[in-house]
């Protein structure tokens, strides 16, 4: 509304006077204010809506069936709206055929079967995807005025993030029937992922992360920096992680990317999903996570925070850095040899286990620390998206004191909380659009 607008200026004129009638003090002015207008603003919605659906609705309308559904009746429905509840007047439509019900006033405000209309199912979504159930009715209420139970909270928000969790899933099987439609035309496209611990109602478990990020020059830059990241997470069997590190990537253009770049520690499971998934990739083991593992060999086999750890370690992460995996492996087998030779009681101690396992980790995964040559094509070694996901998309909201998740809340949460640190609200408002 314009503010030089007549409508503008009487209706302003008109609450001056009220707030003079009233004495309604400075302190007290602001709430009786904002209360008066949300009254009167959802009694004019609820008249203008009534109006409109008595007008505007049809006598039939086409049925997915084929056949005609007939105006049956006219239905009062009482609707919380973001000014607070109103009573409407609508019409009903009835197929006797596949014995289905519409009420076209209730699709239009996108209240998907419930009282509230979508915009205030949207901002039910924003606030739980960001806090808990009990903070997100105390911010409702403070800010928006909107005074919704627990249980209602909770239902709407479960409601809503299943069937973002379906939209995912739906998209996963398309994913491997056809190639999913991307606008996006990434140069070097990058998939990552982790897992992060959640309380569940049975135990801990592992929920796996993926981000899905471009990282090319923006312009202006000299440097590859990452674009959008795209975030989500469930708990679930690595071969399911797979078929959704799949999607994700196309989804974000993976069929137009020149190259494809997949990042992990080293858990088996990762390289062993992108050789299915992505044949053909780029494959980097986090350098953080290579540089613990010569760390991990250093203490153990000359102490804890020594000076010849410290000076090993450091020899050995240069050779890393340039790339000289084979150079690693050597001093590892050197070391191995002469601790078995010169040290009596180290064949099968910890040490010797410690040097055997990092050595299978390195020898296993030499191609994938080529990190001076990464260097020189400009791809990123380290994983600060996914841990980052990890900890502020996960750990942030799902790990607070006190909770314990079951399969279908902790996923819908999540699928909220996705589509809002991905910058990809749109799937959340989609789905109060009428059809």
């Amino acid at each position: 509304m314009k503010q030089d607008s007549k409508v503008f200026q009487s209706l302003k004129e008109l609450l001056v006077e009220y707030l003079k009638a009233e004495n309604i003090s400075v302190e007290n002015s602001e709430e009786q204010l904002r209360e008066l207008l949300h009254e009167a603003g959802a009694a004019a919605l609820g008249e203008r809506w009534t109006q409109e659906a008595l007008r505007q609705d049809p006598h039939q309308i086409p049925c997915d069936c084929g056949r005609e559904l007939k105006r049956r009746q006219i239905t009062p429905k009482t609707i919380v709206t973001l000014l607070g509840t109103t009573t409407v007047q609508r019409a009903y439509y009835w197929c006797p055929s596949c014995r289905k019900g519409r009420y076209l006033l209730d699709e239009r405000l996108g209240c998907r079967g419930r009282m509230q209309t979508g915009k205030v199912q949207e901002c039910v979504a924003l606030t739980i995807a960001e806090e808990t159930y009990v903070g997100g009715r105390r911010l409702l209420e403070t800010l928006a005025g909107l005074s919704l139970g627990h249980h209602t909270l909770e239902s709407m928000a479960i409601d809503m993030g299943q069937a973002l969790v379906k939209q995912a899933d739906a998209e996963v099987e398309q994913s491997f029937q056809e190639e999913l439609d991307s606008q996006e035309r990434p140069q070097t496209l990058c998939i990552s992922t982790d897992g992060v611990k959640v309380p569940m109602r049975q135990g801990w478990q592992e929920a796996k992360v993926v981000t899905v990020f471009d990282y090319d020059i923006t312009p202006g830059g000299s440097d590859p920096e990452p674009g959008r990241i795209s975030k989500s997470a469930r708990v679930e069997h690595c071969e399911h992680t797979g078929k959704r590190m799949f999607a994700q990537a196309q989804l974000r253009g993976a069929e137009h990317a020149k190259r494809i770049v997949v990042i992990g520690d080293g858990a088996q499971w990762i390289w062993n999903q992108s050789a299915e998934h992505f044949p053909g990739a780029i494959e980097i083991v986090v350098w953080y996570h290579a540089t613990e593992h010569l760390w991990e060999v250093a203490n153990t086999v000359y102490g804890q925070g020594s000076e010849p750890a410290c000076t090993w370690q450091k020899q050995r992460e240069a050779e890393l850095w340039e790339g000289q995996v084979k150079e690693v492996l050597e001093a590892m087998r050197e070391l191995f040899w002469l601790k078995r030779k010169s040290q009596r009681g180290f064949c099968g101690s910890e040490a010797e286990h410690v040097l055997q396992t990092n050595l299978a980790y390195f020898e296993r995964h030499c191609k994938r620390m080529d990190y001076a040559h990464f260097r020189r094509k400009k791809l990123p070694l380290g994983s600060g998206s996914v841990e980052s996901a990890c900890k502020h998309f996960v750990a942030q909201r799902c790990k607070r004191s006190g909770m314990r998740w079951n399969e279908e809340g902790l996923h819908a949460v999540l699928e909220l909380r996705s589509a809002l640190v991905s910058d990809d609200w749109q799937r959340v408002q989609s789905l109060f659009k009428a059809a």
